[in-house]
């Protein structure tokens, strides 16, 4: 049995056989690549949406910021946040959801706020890092700092 198969192996049209080998890897090849292309092309485009969904929720932070009663800025800030839910892990929901907490509640106080908002601004900059070869920051709850235009 063994020895037919070698003996039709050797029996083989060659001429014939090379070029569809060689179409054969062709396409393997091609789809490999191909795949490999789709897949870092929805990385990319996730990326896009996150650092657009946190850049939004950054910009319409400004609306809890002390002095600020811009309830516009809050209700833009709320539907970003719930958007996250479609895209953002756990751990920036769950530091949203914290931030939130800590904003409608009268009982922590303003240092407590901001150390919860800085937590919030952190992770949300650590899940953007994942996309980079910078996965590690150095930075800390202490390095985010709320600055504002003093008239």
């Amino acid at each position: 049995m063994m020895l037919l198969c070698i003996d039709s192996i050797n029996n083989l049209d060659w001429s014939i056989s090379l070029p569809v080998i060689a179409v054969v890897i062709s396409i393997l090849g091609s789809t490999f690549l191909w795949s490999l292309n789709q897949k870092e092309t929805r990385k990319f485009e996730l990326y896009k949406r996150k650092e657009e969904r946190y850049l939004s929720l950054l910009n319409n932070l400004k609306g809890f910021y002390e002095n600020s009663n811009n309830s516009d800025l809050k209700n833009k800030f709320i539907d970003e946040f719930n958007n996250c839910w479609l895209y953002c892990p756990d751990s920036v929901i769950k530091k949203g959801r914290e931030f939130l907490d800590s904003v409608s509640s009268d009982t922590q106080n303003k240092k407590d706020k901001q150390v919860i908002l800085a937590e919030f601004v952190l992770e949300m900059r650590r899940d953007l890092m994942k996309f980079n070869q910078y996965e590690k920051t150095d930075l800390n709850i202490d390095d985010y700092k709320i600055y504002t235009a003093n008239p």
